[in-house]
């Protein structure tokens, strides 16, 4: 359970890479698919923005590899 600063904090100290991260929040809503939380996702495209954030590429913001969810 990891809060934002926490998950900022440990891919500056490489405790995890972009990608563990990610396919971490994958496993955790795939096991909780019955809430509904994503009516829609593109996981392959979110693995591939971990992984060119891994390679460090793309610009990096204050939130860079750190997935965001839009709800409409």
């Amino acid at each position: 359970d990891l809060t934002i600063e926490g998950a900022l904090a440990g891919l500056k100290k490489k405790d995890f890479s972009c990608t563990e991260y990610v396919d971490a929040l994958i496993a955790h809503s795939e096991k909780h698919a019955d809430l509904n939380g994503y009516t829609s996702h593109d996981w392959e495209a979110l693995r591939a923005a971990a992984a060119q954030y891994d390679r460090g590429g793309g610009k990096r913001g204050r939130l860079a590899g750190i997935p965001l969810a839009l709800k409409d």
